[in-house]
């Protein structure tokens, strides 16, 4: 991530992709075919791209992955992912006091320091040293003693354990490592690009907006939530989805778009826009609205959008501050029901607050429609592979929040807010569309009448969901 703001000098960090994840949790295809940036862990590069690009900078113990990663980008080169090849990063195994003197001058202040320096002189931009210190080499030291002394961290406590154990040590074994220093030879560093050619480069970059990329779990330019859209369409409605998307588009940071049982896709180029395939992530229908869950960060703000709805453009907005006023404790939604004491039919035996209606006053339903939901990803996390049905999602949405106890509310608005801006607005073309999920709907609803009864009965036996 480079940021470059008039008049200062670029500042250049990173942020890794999917950090965390419980490798059952992905598939091959989340990994993006190409990044800015590989970590030295698992590197493979020809020696002919080596020699290309400049050798490694033996100044740096940080920041050394980044460094090449610029080297790379300003030759015109590229970092990619193979996916097939998996690794198991032991990072988490506990060290013994003999890894100690090698681990405490491997991450002490003066090395990172003297490399930020030699990182910072070769690309002339802005580091915060103090923050580097405090957030990755002192943590890292920390580790070391914390994993190799667990008993006498737990007797001494944080602060009694630095004091005794950590700061005594740490000194003990950096002057003993300088001291041996004396006949090392030089380190050896590659020449930078040369001011101009970085200059012109960190320019280029921060003339951009956002990265124009489509591969998932893309890297953005800003520590704020990021409003995150998924969507779902079909062949038959490619007619109704460019409106759709025109109208929701400008409010998201990110749309992602599933393409279902298309043959080919259509020419779609906008950097906000990712793309998923049913070849690439199988059949899932309407369900495939949530598969851009499987890139939102924690903290962002995730919105569920139908292809043939036009959304107002304070919907963004509203919906945030709805949730927000919420402490993001609820799903909110536009288009809900509540289910009726005795279900006999899901298509009859529900009453609806249809997405068009005028609604004073915000209230608690017992099912959402996925056409017009929104929620904070630190409060629902959704993996749409492991769903038993396709085409059921407001009800298999509804069963996973209140089996976690996740309110579901509709936000209050005047009429048709979310609806037509046109007199042949194409707003009621689902309930006459022969592939539509409402005329199977029509057609049989047992599965879902049996869903909603679970609902129901959930709710029945847990009367404290009601009321909130």
């Amino acid at each position: 991530m480079i940021k470059k703001e008039k008049g200062s000098k670029p500042h250049v960090t990173e942020r890794h992709r999917l950090m965390d994840r419980p490798i059952a949790e992905l598939s091959d295809i989340m990994a993006p075919n190409e990044n800015e940036i590989v970590e030295f862990h698992c590197f493979l590069a020809r020696s002919d791209y080596i020699r290309r690009v400049g050798p490694m900078d033996e100044r740096l113990i940080t920041r050394e992955q980044i460094d090449f990663g610029l080297r790379s980008k300003i030759a015109g080169c590229k970092v990619t992912f193979e996916k097939s090849a998996v690794v198991t990063y032991m990072a988490k195994v506990p060290f013994e006091e003999v890894d100690l003197p090698y681990m405490v001058f491997r991450w002490s202040d003066e090395l990172a320091t003297r490399s930020l320096q030699a990182f910072t002189g070769t690309w002339e931009i802005e580091t915060e040293t103090e923050r580097v210190l405090n957030r990755w080499i002192r943590p890292h030291r920390f580790r070391a003693f914390s994993s190799a002394f667990p008993k006498q961290l737990e007797q001494l406590g944080r602060e009694n354990f630095i004091k005794y154990v950590v700061s005594p040590k740490t000194r003990k074994y950096i002057a003993s490592a300088f001291a041996t220093r004396t006949k090392i030879p030089d380190t050896r560093f590659p020449q930078g690009p040369g001011p101009k050619k970085i200059s012109l480069f960190f320019d280029d970059v921060a003339s951009q907006d956002e990265p124009d990329s489509t591969a998932p779990g893309w890297i953005r330019h800003s520590d704020k939530p990021m409003i995150i859209g998924g969507m779902a369409t079909m062949p038959s409605r490619m007619h109704t989805l460019w409106p759709a998307i025109a109208s929701i588009l400008p409010q998201l940071d990110r749309l992602y778009l599933f393409f279902d049982r298309f043959d080919k896709l259509p020419s779609i180029r906008h950097p906000k826009i990712i793309y998923l395939t049913s070849q690439s992530f199988g059949d899932h229908r309407a369900n495939g609205k949530f598969l851009g869950m499987l890139f939102a960060g924690d903290g962002d703000y995730y919105f569920s959008l139908d292809d043939d709805i036009l959304y107002p453009r304070d919907y963004v907005e509203r919906m945030t501050d709805f949730l927000q006023r919420g402490n993001n404790a609820f799903i909110a939604g536009v288009h809900g029901a509540r289910l009726k004491t005795d279900i006999k039919h899901y298509l009859t035996d529900r009453d609806v607050a249809n997405r068009r209606m005028a609604i004073a006053t915000e209230s608690s339903v017992h099912i959402l429609g996925t056409c017009t939901t929104a929620f904070n990803t630190d409060t629902l996390r959704l993996d749409v592979r492991r769903w038993k049905h396709r085409n059921m999602v407001d009800l298999t949405f509804a069963l996973i929040c209140t089996e976690r106890g996740i309110p579901l509310k509709i936000i209050s608005r005047e009429e048709n807010w979310v609806g037509s801006q046109e007199e042949n607005w194409v707003g009621s073309q689902e309930e006459n569309q022969s592939d539509s999920i409402f005329s199977e709907l029509q057609k049989d609803d047992t599965v879902q009448t049996t869903m909603a009864k679970a609902l129901q009965q959930f709710h029945t036996n847990n009367p404290e969901r009601e009321q909130q």
